[in-house]
């Protein structure tokens, strides 16, 4: 009798653990999988969780990637073969495609944040009551701590969050109401550089009503005084690595991640941050064909 074989990932890519060695799943022999899918113990239902009519068949190789998952176990990378297979796979990708950017190139006038490391004494050109806040913020979440080598093989960037593979898919963009002085931003849209620690203004010819008016006069002339902060996931980012339907996974695993890091450090910079729809936001950004992510109202709670 054939002993179980358990499913090594490396990068997504599938792996049957066979007598012979790491067996690349997408070769493997059918009574790999059959060993794999003979393991998994069938859940109990109760007669109300039954569907009505018969159950359609799951697709066979759905049923073999599930069973797989359920079974799956990760190569311990302190393994120098772990390591090598790793580098073989990433090499074949390279040859065919240079991994995409980690960050857009800015082109636009740029407005300089707070770093929290030079203190709020630091001459920027964005300077309003909450502005360390709003940088300390976007540092957390989205900053570019250093940049790393990945097997010696191309560059990743390092940031405060977690990401698996340091693929590190999202992006951030600030969007300023014509009346949230609070903030010290001129309105309209802006996007996040890392590398900067910077906002670039991407409508900067835009009207610039109500600045300066501070928020009590921007609420009396009917101008907003929110600042939106929308999330911009680039799938791109985690697929060039991992070229398996799991990647979709991982990328919300990351988000979970961020989504609490700004939730915490937004409570601890006197911020109030609140989901909402980005429709809700008025973001010029959201006609950008981004995939949306995430988007919040953020407020001042001082």
């Amino acid at each position: 009798m054939t002993a179980p074989r358990d499913l090594l990932f490396v990068a997504d890519r599938r792996f049957v653990l066979s007598d012979d060695g790491p067996l690349d799943a997408d070769t493997a022999r059918p009574g790999d999988f059959a060993s794999l899918a003979g393991a998994v113990e069938p859940v109990a239902a109760t007669a109300a969780d039954a569907p009505a009519g018969p159950r359609p068949a799951l697709d066979p190789d759905v049923a073999r990637l599930l069973s797989a998952l359920r079974r799956g176990t990760y190569l311990d990378y302190a393994s120098d073969a772990a390591t090598a297979v790793d580098e073989a796979i990433m090499r074949t990708y390279l040859a065919a495609d240079p991994p995409p950017a980690a960050e857009v190139p800015w082109s636009g006038p740029l407005a300089w944040l707070p770093h929290p490391a030079h203190g709020t004494g630091e001459r920027r050109s964005a300077g309003g009551a909450r502005t360390p806040g709003i940088g300390r913020l976007l540092l957390s979440g989205f900053g570019h701590l250093r940049t790393a080598s990945f097997l010696g093989l191309f560059d990743v960037v390092l940031k405060p969050v977690p990401s698996k593979g340091a693929r590190h898919p999202f992006d951030a963009y600030v969007t300023v109401e014509p009346g949230a002085a609070w903030a010290g931003l001129a309105p309209g849209t802006y996007r996040y550089v890392p590398s900067l620690h910077a906002l670039e203004h991407l409508d900067a010819g835009a009207a610039e009503a109500g600045i300066g008016a501070g928020d009590e006069a921007g609420r009396a002339a009917g101008l907003g005084t929110g600042v939106g902060l929308v999330v911009v996931a680039v799938f791109e980012r985690v697929h060039w690595r991992y070229r398996e339907p799991a990647g979709y996974r991982d990328l919300y695993l990351d988000l979970g991640h961020l989504t609490a890091t700004l939730d915490a450090v937004a409570e601890d910079a006197s911020l109030r941050l609140t989901p909402v729809e980005p429709a809700a936001l008025g973001a010029p950004v959201v006609a950008l064909e981004l995939e949306v992510a995430a988007a919040y109202r953020l407020e001042d709670r001082t």
